[in-house]
C-alpha cells in the first residue's frame, strides 16, 4: 500500500507537471493559479500523459474537458457533465473517459468513491441516447463518438476512474458491475498504489542473491577463453518476487522457508529505471498476464517470453554438493519484461492465497553481465524490438540520448527521452523538449521543414543515424535550434494563419539565412505562401508538397 510519502511525492510531481505544461507553451504564461490547483491540474497532464503515452503537453490540453481546468486557464466554462478527458483511439478504436478526483490531503484509509464514478453516467447516457445538447469542446467530440458508435466498425469505450486516494475501487464493486452491463462499457480504477509507479527515478544501485537448481541455469561466455559469463535461469515467480521487491533483507534471504512473507512487498521501482516501457496502464497484456497466474500458474513459463536483466557484476558458485548454483547479482536493472514484473508484483498484493498460484508458476530469466553503456543500450533496443513497443522508445535508451538528456539539462532545457521524465526536481528548466519534438526540429533544420509530421517515423528509422549519431548533436547548436523552436512559436501564435507546421518552417529559414528577426521572417513566408496558392489547395497540404521546398529555397535563394 502507498505511504504518505508517496502521497507528497505524487503532489510535488504534479506540480512539476503543470510548470512544464506552462513552459511547453500548453497553458497561457499569463494565467496564474494557486498551488493547490497548480498540483490538480498537473495531475490531470501526469495521468494522461502515462496512461495515453502523449508527450505533447498542448495536446494533452486538447482533450481535457473538465469544466473548471477550461474555465480557469481558458476563460471557457462549459458542463462536462462527469468526464474530466476523452481521447478517442483510432487506431485501438477506443474511446477513453476519464473521471480524476484529486484530493489535497492525505488520508491512510481514504477509499475511491463510487458516487464519484455514477456521476460520469450523466454523460454516459447522453451517448447511449444520443441526444447531445452540451456546449464548447465537449459537444464536438461528443458528435464524433457518437458518429464512431454509429458506424460499422466495433468501438469500445474504457471509463477510467482515476484519484490519488488510498484504495482502488474493487473491480467487482456491485455499482461497477452495473455500469459496465447498462452502458456496455469497460472500467479501470486507478489509485494512489498504482500512481506511484508512474513516479521516475533517478535509481539507486540494487543487488540480490538468488540459488536455483543445477538442471534449471545454462551459462554463456562470448568467447572459449572469457571468464566474464551471462546466465539464462527458469525460476519460480516466488523467487522473482524476493529479488525485486524493495526489502533488502529478503532479497538475500536465499533460503526463504515462509513465501508468504511476500505479501506486503512492494516492486523495488528502482530495477526498472532503465526499462524501455512505462507503465502501460491500459495494455492488455497485463490482463492476460493475471488471467494465466490465477487459472493456468502451471504454464505461464509457456505463454511468457520471460525477462532480461543486466548486472554490473555476476558472481556465481556451486553449493549442496553441486546440486545448486548461488548467484549474486549487483547493481541489476530489468530492461525487458517490466509489463510482467510489474502485473506479477500486482497479483501478488491482491491476495495471500495468490502466493501459492506463484509459487506454482516459473519464468525464464536472463541475465547478463555488461558495463559498456552503448552494449547495454543496444541489449535494450534489440530484445524489445519483437514486442509493441515504439521505435522511439527503443530509441530512447540509446547512449547518445542518455548523453543528450545530460547536456541539455546542463543548458537549463529538459529533455523528456521517456514519458514520464520531469527532471531534476531542485532544477529549475527554461525549456522542455521531447525525444519526438526534438527529432523533428533536427529534420528541418537538416531541409525537411515539410515532411516533420508525416515522416515521423522516417526521423527514428532511416534519418536517425544521421541525425542524432554525429558531432554536432552535444553542441550549442542543438540548444540555439530549440530555443528558436520556441521563441519563433510563441511569436507565431499571434499571427493569424498560424499551425505548427510554419514553425518548422521559419526555424529552417532562420537558420539558412542566418536571421533571427523571426517577426520579419514569418511575414516574407506567409506572403510566399500566399502567392502559391491557388483555390483548390490549402496552406497546409501545400507545405507537405516535396516541390515546395524547392520553390522556397528558390525565392529565398538557399543554395541546395
Amino acid at each position: 500500500m502507498a505511504t504518505q510519502n508517496d502521497f507528497k511525492r505524487l503532489n510535488q510531481k504534479c506540480l512539476k507537471y503543470f510548470k512544464l505544461a506552462k513552459i511547453e507553451g500548453a497553458i497561457p504564461s499569463n494565467i496564474v493559479v494557486d498551488e493547490e490547483n497548480q498540483k490538480r491540474f498537473g495531475f490531470y497532464y501526469l495521468v494522461l500523459q502515462n496512461i495515453l503515452e502523449i508527450d505533447n503537453f498542448s495536446s494533452i490540453t486538447d482533450i481535457i474537458t473538465d469544466q473548471d481546468f477550461n474555465a480557469k486557464l481558458f476563460q471557457q466554462s462549459y458542463q462536462d457533465e462527469g468526464i474530466d478527458a476523452i481521447y478517442i483511439d483510432e487506431d485501438a478504436k477506443c474511446i477513453n473517459l476519464f473521471n480524476f478526483k484529486y484530493r489535497p490531503k492525505w488520508n491512510v484509509d481514504k477509499e475511491q468513491s463510487i458516487n464519484e464514478t455514477i456521476i460520469s453516467s450523466k454523460y454516459l447516457n447522453i451517448l447511449q441516447t444520443e441526444n447531445n445538447s452540451l456546449d464548447g469542446k465537449l459537444r464536438n467530440i461528443t458528435n464524433l463518438i457518437i458518429e464512431k458508435n454509429q458506424s460499422d466498425e466495433v468501438w469500445t469505450t474504457v471509463l477510467y476512474v482515476i484519484s490519488n486516494e488510498n484504495k482502488e475501487l474493487e473491480h467487482s464493486n456491485k455499482e461497477l458491475e452495473n455500469l459496465r452491463q447498462v452502458y456496455g462499457i469497460e472500467t479501470n480504477c486507478i489509485g494512489l498504489d498504482t500512481l506511484t509507479q508512474l513516479i521516475s527515478l533517478h535509481p539507486t544501485p540494487v543487488s540480490t542473491k538468488i540459488i536455483v537448481p543445477a538442471d534449471s541455469i545454462l551459462t554463456y561466455s562470448e568467447d572459449n577463453i572469457s571468464t566474464e559469463k551471462s546466465y539464462v535461469l527458469c525460476v519460480r515467480l516466488t523467487d522473482l518476487i524476493r529479488i525485486t521487491c524493495d526489502d533488502k533483507r529478503l532479497r538475500n534471504e536465499v533460503a526463504l522457508e515462509d513465501d508468504s512473507k511476500l505479501f506486503n512487498t512492494n516492486i523495488e521501482m528502482n530495477v526498472l529505471y532503465e526499462n524501455v516501457r512505462g507503465y502501460i496502464l491500459k495494455s492488455k497484456y497485463n490482463s492476460n498476464i493475471l488471467k494465466t497466474l490465477k487459472n493456468e500458474p502451471s504454464r505461464f513459463y509457456f505463454y511468457n517470453n520471460g525477462l532480461t536483466v543486466v548486472a554490473e557484476n555476476i558472481s556465481a558458485e556451486k553449493v549442496n554438493t553441486n546440486k545448486k548454483w548461488k548467484l549474486t547479482i549487483e547493481n541489476f536493472q530489468v530492461i525487458n519484461g517490466g509489463q510482467t514484473l510489474r502485473t506479477i508484483h500486482k497479483f501478488a498484493k491482491e491476495s495471500i492465497d495468490n502466493i501459492q498460484n506463484l509459487s506454482d508458476a516459473s519464468v525464464q530469466l536472463r541475465i547478463i553481465k555488461v558495463n559498456d553503456d552503448d552494449f547495454k543500450s543496444k541489449i535494450s533496443e534489440y530484445t524489445n524490438s519483437q514486442n509493441a513497443i515504439s521505435i522511439v522508445d527503443l530509441k530512447s535508451m540509446r547512449k547518445e540520448q542518455i548523453d543528450l538528456e545530460d547536456y541539455l539539462s546542463e543548458n537549463g532545457i529538459l529533455y523528456i527521452r521517456k514519458s514520464g521524465n520531469t527532471g531534476n526536481d531542485n532544477k529549475t528548466y527554461s525549456y522542455c523538449i521531447t525525444i519526438q519534438k526534438l527529432g523533428q526540429i533536427l529534420y528541418a533544420v537538416h531541409g525537411n521543414p515539410g515532411q516533420v509530421s508525416n515522416k515521423k517515423k522516417n526521423i527514428f528509422t532511416t534519418e536517425y543515424d544521421n541525425l542524432f549519431c554525429n558531432d554536432e548533436l552535444l553542441s550549442p547548436q542543438t540548444v540555439d535550434h530549440i530555443r528558436a523552436y520556441y521563441n519563433i512559436r510563441e511569436k507565431y501564435k499571434s499571427v493569424n494563419g498560424y499551425f505548427e507546421l510554419k514553425v518548422f518552417f521559419i526555424l529552417y529559414l532562420s537558420v539558412k539565412l542566418h536571421m533571427k528577426d523571426y517577426g520579419q521572417l514569418i511575414s516574407k513566408f506567409d506572403a510566399f505562401v500566399t502567392s502559391t496558392l491557388t483555390s483548390n489547395i490549402k496552406a497546409s497540404r501545400k507545405l507537405i508538397q516535396l516541390s515546395f521546398i524547392e520553390e522556397l529555397n528558390s525565392h529565398f535563394n538557399i543554395a541546395q
